[in-house]
């Protein structure tokens, strides 16, 4: 009873270390790999602006944008922050996307709002003013 005959001997409910190592190695290298190479993208699951245009940009994430990037409200250097109900399987009905955008102007005290409901199109950019007490 006290003694473990080898490594193979475990039912599936259970791993051996090897196992384990192995599958905490492919889950930190697909990571990895997804953050490879993204300079404009700061947080999200993985993915940068496709053609760095954000009228495609639909993952969860906080992205910078230059004014060369299609789909802003006018041009500008900002940060385009991206709300998906359906996280990274976007691009289908059900998806809620809605997008805040904030220029680095600091001559232009708006943030930006649109939305894309069911990946049927967007809605037109709004302002929200900020205000001060």
């Amino acid at each position: 009873m006290n003694t473990h005959k080898t490594s193979t001997d475990h039912d599936s409910r259970y791993y051996t270390e090897t196992e384990i190592d192995e599958r905490l190695n492919k889950i930190n290298t697909d990571f990895g790999n997804r953050l490879t190479g993204i300079e404009n993208c700061y947080f999200a699951a993985g993915y940068e602006i496709e053609d760095r245009n954000l009228n495609n940009t639909i993952f969860n994430g906080i992205y910078k944008t230059t004014p060369e990037s299609p789909g802003l409200p006018w041009s500008s250097y900002g940060i385009l922050l991206v709300f998906n109900t359906n996280g990274i399987h976007a691009a289908n009905d059900g998806s809620w996307i809605m997008q805040l955008w904030k220029s680095t102007n600091v001559n232009n005290d708006y943030i930006y709002f649109r939305m894309n409901i069911n990946y049927t199109g967007w809605s037109n950019w709004k302002k929200i003013t900020l205000v001060t007490d």
